[in-house]
Formats: structure tokens, sequence, C-alpha cells
């Protein structure tokens, strides 16, 4: 549901307090069941100042001939840059989720570590995810909001 409204709030804002980047938006390497690195796509992110919390999502990307939909949220005590501790929404850090053909993944408690890079903007992700699945490597987001909701 949350990740509905994170897509829905991206899509919807325009370039509302926004900032791109020419930068490759990732470099994520993924093991297991959907192994590879995805091509293309674009990503967004949130970061929401009275909730702290962040969202990133990537979207439009392929690999091996599959879409690729990532999102990681830290749903709350978000401050920018640090790191993270990767679970479930429950534990109060970040939760990833990835669907890639028929794998579909959420995080489970100590599942790895998010890192937020000075400015919010980009940072590196080493997390597991169920079926033996794993992801490692950096992000950067397209486009960057800043929201007081």
């Amino acid at each position: 549901m949350l990740v509905g409204a994170l897509v829905l709030a991206l899509g919807s804002c325009g370039q509302c307090g926004s900032s791109s980047s020419s930068a490759p938006a990732v470099h994520l390497v993924f093991t297991g069941p959907a192994a590879g690195t995805p091509a293309s796509g674009t990503s967004g992110c949130q970061a929401f100042t009275s909730s702290k919390r962040f969202g990133y999502e990537l979207d439009g990307a392929q690999m091996n001939g599959q879409d690729v939909v990532l999102t990681m949220t830290v749903y709350s005590n978000f401050n920018g840059q640090g790191t993270y501790p990767v679970g479930t929404v429950l534990d109060g850090g970040a939760e990833l989720r990835l669907q890639v053909g028929s794998y579909v993944g959420s995080t489970t408690s100590g599942a790895g570590e998010l890192k937020v890079d000075p400015g919010g903007r980009s940072g590196t992700i080493d997390a597991a995810l169920p079926e033996g699945e794993h992801v490692s490597g950096s992000w950067r987001c397209d486009k960057y909001e800043v929201l007081t909701s």
C-alpha cells in the first residue's frame, strides 16, 4: 500500500522541488533466482521531512529481457546521509522490494544495510532477499524531491 502511494506520488508531482543528474542511476548486481545487472530505467527519490521517510524507486529497467521494479524505503528516522539497517517495515529502518519477471521478494529482519551519501541523492545497498536473492551496488536518483508531509 505504501509502495503504491510512493509510486503515485512520484508520478503525480512532475518536477516540483526536483533536481536531475546525468550520471547513471544504478549499478546494482543481483545474484540468486533473479541474477543480473539492470539496464536503462529511471529512478526517483522522495524525502519527506515531517515524517522522516525516504523512498527510492527504479522503474522501467530491464534485466535479461524482463522488467525490473526495485523500491527502497526508509519508513522512519530518515536523516539524510548515513547507514540504515535493511529489514521489514516493523524494524524501523529500510525495506527493499524487488520484482523481476516472476520473482517477487521483500527483505526480512537483519537483511543488510542501505547507505545514503551526503545530499541524500545517491548511496549503496547490500541486502539479502528471500530464496537466496542478493543485491549489492550503487544507486542514484534521476529525480529527487523534498516534500514536507
